[in-house]
Protein backbone atom coordinates (compact mmCIF):
# COMPACT_ATOMS: atom_id res chain seq x y z
CA UNK A 1 0.00 0.00 0.00
CA UNK A 2 1.19 3.48 -0.80
CA UNK A 3 1.38 6.14 1.90
CA UNK A 4 -0.47 9.10 0.47
CA UNK A 5 0.24 11.67 3.14
CA UNK A 6 -3.01 13.64 3.32
CA UNK A 7 -5.25 10.84 2.07
CA UNK A 8 -6.28 8.32 4.67
CA UNK A 9 -5.93 4.75 3.50
CA UNK A 10 -8.67 3.82 5.99
CA UNK A 11 -11.25 5.73 3.99
CA UNK A 12 -12.94 4.19 1.00
CA UNK A 13 -11.79 6.26 -1.95
CA UNK A 14 -14.86 5.40 -4.00
CA UNK A 15 -17.38 6.72 -1.49
CA UNK A 16 -19.57 9.57 -2.68
CA UNK A 17 -21.07 10.04 -6.07
CA UNK A 18 -18.95 11.48 -8.87
CA UNK A 19 -16.76 13.56 -6.58
CA UNK A 20 -14.14 15.22 -8.80
CA UNK A 21 -12.32 16.51 -5.70
CA UNK A 22 -11.77 12.93 -4.48
CA UNK A 23 -9.94 11.89 -7.64
CA UNK A 24 -8.05 15.19 -7.81
CA UNK A 25 -6.85 14.71 -4.21
CA UNK A 26 -5.66 11.19 -4.99
CA UNK A 27 -3.79 12.42 -8.07
CA UNK A 28 -2.16 15.21 -6.04
CA UNK A 29 -1.02 12.73 -3.38
CA UNK A 30 0.44 10.33 -5.97
CA UNK A 31 2.19 13.09 -7.91
CA UNK A 32 3.64 14.49 -4.68
CA UNK A 33 5.33 11.11 -4.14
CA UNK A 34 6.55 11.01 -7.74
CA UNK A 35 7.97 14.57 -7.67
CA UNK A 36 9.65 15.99 -9.59
CA UNK A 37 9.44 13.43 -12.39
CA UNK A 38 5.66 13.13 -12.55
CA UNK A 39 3.61 10.15 -13.70
CA UNK A 40 1.79 8.94 -16.79
CA UNK A 41 -2.01 8.90 -16.52
CA UNK A 42 -2.05 5.11 -16.97
CA UNK A 43 0.22 4.66 -13.92
CA UNK A 44 -1.91 7.13 -11.95
CA UNK A 45 -5.07 5.27 -12.96
CA UNK A 46 -3.63 1.89 -11.94
CA UNK A 47 -2.59 3.15 -8.52
CA UNK A 48 -5.92 4.87 -7.94
CA UNK A 49 -7.74 1.66 -8.87
CA UNK A 50 -5.51 -0.28 -6.43
CA UNK A 51 -6.63 2.18 -3.73
CA UNK A 52 -10.21 1.02 -4.33
CA UNK A 53 -11.59 4.02 -6.20
CA UNK A 54 -14.53 2.95 -8.34
CA UNK A 55 -16.56 6.11 -9.01
CA UNK A 56 -15.21 6.84 -12.50
CA UNK A 57 -16.89 9.39 -14.77
CA UNK A 58 -16.60 6.85 -17.62
CA UNK A 59 -16.09 3.35 -16.13
CA UNK A 60 -15.06 1.91 -19.49
CA UNK A 61 -12.14 4.39 -19.72
CA UNK A 62 -10.95 5.37 -16.23
CA UNK A 63 -7.70 6.89 -17.57
CA UNK A 64 -9.88 9.48 -19.30
CA UNK A 65 -11.17 10.63 -15.91
CA UNK A 66 -7.59 11.00 -14.64
CA UNK A 67 -6.45 12.80 -17.79
CA UNK A 68 -9.40 15.18 -17.67
CA UNK A 69 -8.78 15.95 -14.00
CA UNK A 70 -5.13 16.79 -14.73
CA UNK A 71 -5.81 18.80 -17.89
CA UNK A 72 -8.64 20.78 -16.30
CA UNK A 73 -6.49 22.31 -13.55
CA UNK A 74 -3.25 23.71 -15.03
CA UNK A 75 -2.62 25.78 -11.89
CA UNK A 76 -2.01 22.52 -9.99
CA UNK A 77 -0.95 20.04 -12.66
CA UNK A 78 1.98 20.62 -15.01
CA UNK A 79 1.90 18.72 -18.32
CA UNK A 80 5.41 17.33 -18.89
CA UNK A 81 4.58 15.35 -22.05
CA UNK A 82 1.48 13.82 -23.62
CA UNK A 83 -0.44 12.09 -20.79
CA UNK A 84 2.40 12.83 -18.34
CA UNK A 85 1.77 15.17 -15.41
CA UNK A 86 3.50 16.48 -12.29
CA UNK A 87 2.58 18.93 -9.58
CA UNK A 88 3.39 22.48 -10.59
CA UNK A 89 4.90 23.40 -7.20
CA UNK A 90 7.13 20.30 -6.95
CA UNK A 91 10.07 21.65 -8.95
CA UNK A 92 8.75 19.97 -12.09
CA UNK A 93 9.01 23.19 -14.08
CA UNK A 94 12.73 22.43 -14.46
CA UNK A 95 12.03 18.86 -15.56
CA UNK A 96 9.50 20.15 -18.10
CA UNK A 97 11.92 22.73 -19.47
CA UNK A 98 14.56 20.04 -19.91
CA UNK A 99 12.05 17.72 -21.63
CA UNK A 100 10.87 20.28 -24.20
CA UNK A 101 13.95 20.13 -26.51
CA UNK A 102 13.67 16.33 -26.61
CA UNK A 103 9.98 16.51 -27.51
CA UNK A 104 10.70 18.98 -30.33
CA UNK A 105 13.53 16.85 -31.69
CA UNK A 106 11.24 13.84 -31.79
CA UNK A 107 8.77 15.87 -33.86
CA UNK A 108 11.14 15.77 -36.82
CA UNK A 109 13.16 18.91 -36.20
CA UNK A 110 16.71 18.64 -34.89
CA UNK A 111 18.14 15.15 -35.00
CA UNK A 112 16.25 13.94 -38.06
CA UNK A 113 18.13 11.57 -40.34
CA UNK A 114 19.76 13.54 -43.13
CA UNK A 115 19.79 12.14 -46.66
CA UNK A 116 19.57 8.42 -47.23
Amino acid sequence: ATNLGGASSGEKAGEGSSNPDAIKNMIIALLAEAAPHGMHINALTSQIMEMGFSDWHNPSYPAGTVGTACASDPEIFLRLAPNMYALRQSGSETAAAEAIPTATADAGGVGSAEGS
